[in-house]
């Protein structure tokens, strides 16, 4: 992937946009991740950020970092935050998600999140991760699928991530369902360091 059209999903964030990035390097994934919600909320984008919570502080402290104070996104209601474990539970049904409970879940956000927000919604997911390190392929899949439909009903771009274990190879099965999802798939380090210096200028 070129650097100029990965700037362009990480910085513009065209809606109905829903690309994934596949990593072995958390720290990567951070960046990455940090650069999709900066760019959003510095133009005033509602965003949704729905991860573990492990991760989140690192991306509160990403932020807080580059300038920004999340307290101040949180408390306006431009920025929500939620676990993915447990925005899971509200939907899975015997393993599986359910359409009519993720729709009426995930509904509620974006309706929340458009309210205080300009613009496209940005959204970043972890919990097809969740299911995915789980061993539940089939699970993930679904939800993607399940995340084009509500794309069909809200104007958002959508970031997902998949943790992918050199070590295990199982975790490489399925990935070419999970790339029929997506839109785009990012999978090297160092197109996003290109995409990073590349778009030094957007945020300044």
């Amino acid at each position: 992937m070129s650097s100029s059209l990965l700037s362009a999903l990480l910085i513009e964030a065209p809606v109905n946009r829903h690309f994934a990035q596949l990593h072995r390097d958390p720290q990567a994934l951070t960046e990455a991740v940090t650069l999709y919600l900066e760019t959003g909320l510095r133009r005033g984008n509602g965003v949704v950020v729905i991860a573990t919570p492990s991760h989140t502080e690192r991306l509160l402290a990403s932020l807080r970092h580059s300038g920004l104070d999340p307290s101040q996104v949180l408390k306006s209601g431009q920025l929500e935050l939620h676990d993915a474990e447990l925005v899971l539970c509200k939907f899975m049904r015997n393993d599986m998600p359910d359409w009519d409970d993720f729709r009426k879940a995930l509904s509620a956000v974006f309706e929340r999140v458009r309210a205080f927000g300009r613009g496209t919604t940005r959204a970043y997911g972890e919990m097809v991760n969740v299911l995915w390190q789980e061993g539940k392929q089939e699970a993930a899949i679904r939800l993607e699928e399940y995340w084009n439909e509500l794309a069909r009903l809200y104007p958002f771009s959508l970031f997902c991530s998949y943790m992918l274990d050199p070590n295990h190879p199982h975790s490489y099965d399925g990935l070419e369902a999970i790339c029929r999802t997506h839109s785009d798939i990012i999978d090297s380090v160092e197109d996003l360091e290109r995409a990073r210096r590349y778009s030094e200028d957007s945020l300044q």
